[in-house]
């Protein structure tokens, strides 16, 4: 399966969030559209609910926030972790998920393939919205990467939306 936006390479993903990184720290990781808010506070909600009800009773020990945009679900799961990072590609996204003031939460750059952490780092990583902007060769290196820093018996959990017409078709 080939990433919706079909990116060959990381530069075209990372070109593409530095884009979206001008709409603003909510816009930017949704519906840049959305003026009342109400759409992007209701897939909030829904992608919320989708990861937290695959997180084991208590709080995950460390996260990894893959694909963290701007930070907004960094910053939702500094609250329930003992600590949490956010990586991106983008140095833009990055720049709006600053401003997030959880002293458990950090944020890094990454190159897309090459996680910058030690084998077994995290005890869950969470990616939302990420897989369909990523190619397939891509992909394989990047969870090969994530099974690398998850912890033995940790979770990896990812959310995607999909419309129907793209499950219909495979």
């Amino acid at each position: 399966m080939k990433g919706m936006n079909d990116f060959s390479d990381i530069d075209a993903v990372r070109k593409f969030c530095d884009e979206r990184a001008q709409h603003g720290r909510v816009a930017a990781v949704r519906d840049p559209n959305d003026l009342r808010g109400l759409k992007n506070h209701f897939i909030e909600c829904v992608l919320q609910q989708a990861v937290f009800g695959e997180f084991s009773t208590g709080a995950a020990e460390s996260v990894l926030d893959l694909g963290c945009g701007s930070g907004l679900f960094t910053e939702v799961l500094a609250r329930r972790a003992k600590w949490v990072c956010g990586v991106d590609i983008s140095p833009e996204m990055l720049r709006l998920a600053h401003v997030v003031s959880e002293p458990n939460a950090l944020f890094s750059q990454f190159d897309g393939c090459r996680l910058p952490f030690a084998d077994a780092s995290f005890s869950t990583v969470v990616s939302r919205e990420i897989v369909h902007l990523i190619s397939d060769s891509v992909l394989e290196k990047l969870f090969r990467d994530v099974s690398r820093v998850l912890a033995p018996e940790g979770h990896c959990i990812c959310v995607e939306f999909a419309s129907f017409s793209e499950i219909r078709q495979g």
